[in-house]
């Protein structure tokens, strides 16, 4: 048991601080994934405009 311990305390300090940082960051993109998702439940479907060719225009100019 003690053996243990003394393996995990020298790279836990970093590790666990990349963790934290990682969680805050994945927390941080669900919350807004989550926004987003209401977002577009909320709104109604819009349909989904149609780019115009390049070329078209680049002719008509």
């Amino acid at each position: 048991m003690p053996q243990e311990n003394q393996v995990k305390k020298p790279g836990r300090n970093s590790r666990h601080g990349m963790q934290r940082t990682l969680e805050g960051i994945l927390e941080r993109l669900r919350q807004g994934l989550e926004e987003l998702a209401g977002q577009l439940t909320q709104r109604p479907p819009q349909p989904v405009p149609i780019p115009i060719p390049v070329h078209r225009r680049s002719r008509r100019g």
